[in-house]
């Protein structure tokens, strides 16, 4: 079987707005705003979502003879040196940002199974 190894155009869209988007902060916006979070994530996506896909989209085919990636976009643009830096940087902003969202999965699940907040410590300091 000849197999060819290339992303469809869903998946290549699930790639790019699952990230900048992320389905919890979706959920949690829809929780925290109700029904203006409407507005505000078309607001979002026009100032945002959609400029981000254009400079990828424009990255991407000012490089469709390299591997591709973070390192290989910030080569092309400003130099290797400046590749470097930006995809440590990246990698250490996600470190810190990884560390928020498992730190919300323990919560996210007691809220499935209970419906409420197990993890709050509301009710552990009593009030004087």
């Amino acid at each position: 079987m000849n197999y060819t190894k290339k992303l469809g155009l869903w998946t290549l869209v699930m790639l790019i707005f699952v990230p900048t988007f992320g389905f919890g902060n979706i959920a949690s916006n829809a929780v925290t705003l109700g029904p203006a979070a409407i507005p505000s994530w078309l607001l979002v996506a026009l100032l945002f979502f959609l400029p981000l896909s254009i400079m990828i989209a424009e990255l991407a085919s000012a490089n469709k003879d390299k591997e591709g990636g973070l390192y290989t976009w910030i080569e092309c643009s400003i130099g290797p040196r400046w590749a470097f830096i930006g995809t440590w940087s990246y990698f250490v902003a996600n470190l810190f940002y990884l560390q928020m969202v498992f730190s919300r999965i323990p919560v996210m699940i007691s809220w499935t199974l209970f419906g409420e907040n197990r993890f709050n410590d509301a009710n552990a300091y009593p009030q004087i």
